[in-house]
């Protein structure tokens, strides 16, 4: 009986840890936490009337999302790339044709979204939307670097005791 019971319990515990990470690598979405803090910088920094935010968030959605699956055709490829054992100089034109291609790509993405909200955005607004991706990262990444950075005043991690040993 208890031969079964461990059994069972191992079988639903491997097959649990099984579905969850099936579920973790079909899952490619950004985190809802980090999109609420994004939505609300990216009102805040542009100074976005009720107006002007209803008309920029359902046309961000779609674009982020155009973007990201560009950008993942790109992983994609360098994957592929990676995974070769023989490449020839056909090869490495058509993957340099490919890169030209998403690139390009991604240009016109970007492109056609700032047509858009050239629309209903002041120039100044329209400006720092181009560069709002690359501050919010920068400011996210100092943030956390801020948070998680050890006071001055706390004591330091002794040292190793034959290391000092050595060094005499």
């Amino acid at each position: 009986m208890k031969k079964r019971t461990s059994i069972l319990i191992i079988s639903l515990l491997v097959a649990g840890s099984l579905f969850a990470a099936g579920r973790m690598q079909e899952e490619d979405c950004i985190n809802p936490r980090y999109y609420q803090f994004m939505v609300y910088s990216l009102t805040e920094n542009l100074n976005l009337t009720s107006q002007q935010a209803e008309k920029l968030f359902p046309i961000m959605r779609p674009y982020r999302e155009a973007k990201r699956q560009c950008h993942n055709k790109m992983i994609a490829l360098s994957e592929e790339v990676y995974q070769q054992d023989n490449i020839n100089k056909s090869h490495v034109q058509y993957y340099k044709n490919e890169i030209r291609r998403l690139h390009q790509e991604g240009l016109e993405l970007d492109e056609a979204f700032y047509a858009k909200i050239e629309t209903f955005l002041s120039p100044e607004q329209v400006a720092k939307a181009i560069f709002f991706e690359q501050h919010f990262r920068s400011e996210l990444s100092r943030e956390l670097k801020k948070r998680h950075h050890m006071p001055n005043d706390m004591p330091k991690k002794k040292q190793n005791y034959w290391f000092n040993k050595r060094n005499k």
